[in-house]
């Protein structure tokens, strides 16, 4: 799924999972199929609900100084050489993060929240977090 790392989520955890999701299998978030699956049935089952970022076009870049006419000072040329370092990092910072890798590793990051999340409901003794909050 390129471009999700571009994108952001809503996650509207359905409480009536959490059993399932408690008892997930570990070693499936270790393969990247797994996590593929798992992340497929948080889709299917609307937990996360992947929202598009507006489409923003990468900057075209500085202006390139018309250096027939005038020869630039040295203050011009390092201006012009640490706009193009930044625009060269905005470029591969994108291009990194719509990579294969990049996108496995956020839905990773999401299938574990979820089996955190499920984990933290299930075996979670709200009774006694009360009593433990009383007696301070």
């Amino acid at each position: 799924m390129p471009g999700l790392s571009s994108s952001s989520f809503k996650l509207k955890w359905q409480d009536h999972l959490n059993n399932i999701w408690a008892g997930e299998n570990c070693d499936n978030i270790a393969t990247r199929d797994g996590v593929v699956l798992l992340y497929d049935h948080l889709v299917v089952n609307k937990e996360v609900i992947v929202v598009p970022a507006p489409s923003s076009p990468l900057n075209q870049g500085p202006a390139l100084p018309d250096f027939d006419c005038d020869s630039p000072s040295a203050a011009e040329l390092d201006h012009h050489v640490a706009a193009l370092l930044s625009t060269q990092l905005e470029l591969a910072r994108t291009f990194c993060a719509e990579s294969p890798f990049a996108t496995v590793l956020h839905q990773r990051l999401l299938v574990l929240q979820r089996i955190f999340h499920a984990v933290s409901v299930k075996y979670h003794d709200k009774e006694k977090v009360n009593c433990h909050t009383l007696l301070r």
